[in-house]
């Protein structure tokens, strides 16, 4: 299918006051544990403690608010009521740092003298190393945060807010010697959007919270890999002239983190087509691997179910499950849902 449509830049905004719901992960996944819920936030210019001892299992977070996460600064106040309903009378022109003008575009302006957040808020938390985990690697994953951050494991820094910075930005830390058995601790200090940052940005109708959607905005969990790595994974599918006829080609990042060669074999099930790839991965290679039709005649399909446009068709999508396995055992594994369809512009 070849679709001409106009270039377009697509901006989505954040309800600074909702949460977002939390991605089931799929059986064929590697094990996960998500950090979705409750955690404690408090600003810095209030608890005025160190990351080494905020994020240090058993701290007493006296005084702190609720909040949960996936959400924002002003979103967590409001839930617990230190702020009132924003979307009441004139509620929202009262909270504390709206002082801002309404003639500037607040993303390119500074935060304005006297505002609570010039001030970093804290976000802290505490879980129990899964035991599924046990003799695996273990990775921390933020899928976003606005806009910049210092992350702390058990009063240790595993990231500082020199390159943790941009809300779209995906990370991953692995903190297997970081964790303890029993309880451990988690804390991000975040920090507001300064003036130029590319935040969660607001449309000139819709006033921007006084926060600039400060906050752990998208999903944190915990998930677990053996030796090699699988990160990326995609199809890509290219349609012949009539669309009867689909070749794909399916691809992966793989990683070998630990200090001697691995031979691994990549998997790729993808409705009929079941293939097999061995990668030799040198001590802490990364490699992309690469699976086309050429190599692999099932990646040639027929009369393929077509992903459309909702007004010109159904928007089918197929399920693909890769996975990468060491000695027969399954070192990381994902799936997915994808379409066959080309866009061209």
């Amino acid at each position: 299918m070849k679709v001409r449509i106009p270039l377009a830049i697509l901006f989505a905004t954040l309800l600074s006051l909702g949460t977002l719901s939390a991605p089931v992960p799929n059986a064929e996944d590697s094990p996960r544990f998500s950090f979705h819920g409750i955690w404690s936030m408090q600003s810095s210019c209030v608890d005025k403690s160190s990351g080494e001892v905020i994020s240090t299992a058993g701290y007493a977070a006296k005084d702190w608010h609720k909040a949960e996460i996936p959400g924002t600064v002003v979103g967590a106040l409001v839930a617990d009521r230190t702020l009132p309903d924003p979307n009441y009378g004139m509620n929202l022109k009262s909270f504390p740092g709206m002082n801002y003008s309404e003639k500037k575009f607040f993303a390119n302006e500074d935060m304005p003298a006297g505002s609570p957040y010039r001030c970093s808020h804290w976000f802290r938390m505490e879980f129990e190393n899964p035991r599924e985990f046990a003799g695996r690697e273990s990775w921390l994953h933020f899928l976003g945060i606005n806009y910049r951050a210092n992350i702390w494991v058990n009063g240790k820094k595993i990231a500082d807010r020199a390159d943790v910075a941009g809300p779209y930005r995906t990370y991953e830390f692995n903190i297997t010697k970081l964790l303890r058995n029993g309880m451990n601790g988690l804390a991000v200090e975040v920090f507001a959007p300064e003036k130029n940052d590319l935040g969660l940005t607001w449309v000139d109708w819709n006033p921007t919270p006084p926060d600039k959607d400060m906050g752990i905005w998208r999903e944190v969990f915990l998930a677990s890999t053996g030796d090699v790595t699988l990160r990326h994974p995609f199809v890509s599918t290219k349609l012949d002239a009539a669309y009867t006829n689909a070749t794909l080609g399916v691809s992966a990042e793989l990683h070998n983190i630990s200090d001697r060669p691995v031979s691994a074999v990549l998997q790729a099930d993808l409705d009929s087509a079941h293939i097999r790839q061995p990668v030799t991965l040198a001590a802490n290679e990364t490699k992309i691997v690469r699976l086309s039709a050429e190599q692999f005649p099932e990646l040639k399909v027929s009369h393929p179910r077509l992903w459309w446009p909702y007004q010109m068709g159904d928007p089918y999508l197929y399920k693909a499950t890769v996975r990468v396995t060491v000695a027969d055992k399954a070192s990381d594994s994902t799936s997915f849902k994808y379409g066959i369809r080309e866009v061209t512009s």
